[in-house]
């Protein structure tokens, strides 16, 4: 009768541990789900940023009600560089503005304004408060060598 006992015992902590590790597995599975969709913006999550590649950083950026967008971008690539053109738009291809910033030297910032673009390349408008999303590109040059570069980033802001 004893050993009955025991065996019965061993099946309920075998049953409870596979309760406690399968709920345990599909919480976590949910858990990771739901962190996925918050990142994606599911749950009307609309974050800001904005990201350059190379040694360029966005440090400050607002776009207007009428799609002008004002972008402080600092730059540490080393040497002076001139910037040439910028684009902002919703569109994979960019749509270059030729501008001459000056010479901007490592370290330091340069403020750029253009007005950004939907994806069917009408000048984009939104009421304070929405959110453009878009890609943005620089074109600058080494301002010693000349030697051109061109760098893409993405942006999502709100409309201030």
């Amino acid at each position: 009768m004893r050993i009955m006992r025991q065996t019965r015992n061993g099946m309920r902590l075998q049953s409870a541990l596979e309760y406690l590790s399968t709920y345990g597995w599909m919480i976590m599975l949910v858990a990771v789900a739901l962190a996925a969709l918050y990142e994606f913006g599911i749950f009307g999550n609309n974050p800001i940023y904005c990201t350059l590649n190379s040694n360029l950083a966005c440090t400050n950026y607002v776009i207007q009600p009428d799609g002008t967008l004002t972008l402080t971008i600092l730059q540490t690539t080393g040497n002076p560089i001139n910037i040439t053109a910028f684009s902002c738009t919703a569109n994979a291809t960019p749509t270059f503005t030729t501008i001459q910033s000056g010479e901007i030297q490592s370290g330091h910032s340069a403020t750029l304004t253009e007005q950004c673009y939907d994806s069917k390349n009408n000048a984009f408008s939104g009421p304070t408060g929405s959110v453009y999303r878009g890609n943005i590109a620089l074109r600058y040059a080494n301002y010693l060598t000349g030697y051109p570069t061109l760098v893409y980033g993405t942006i999502s802001v709100k409309v201030s």
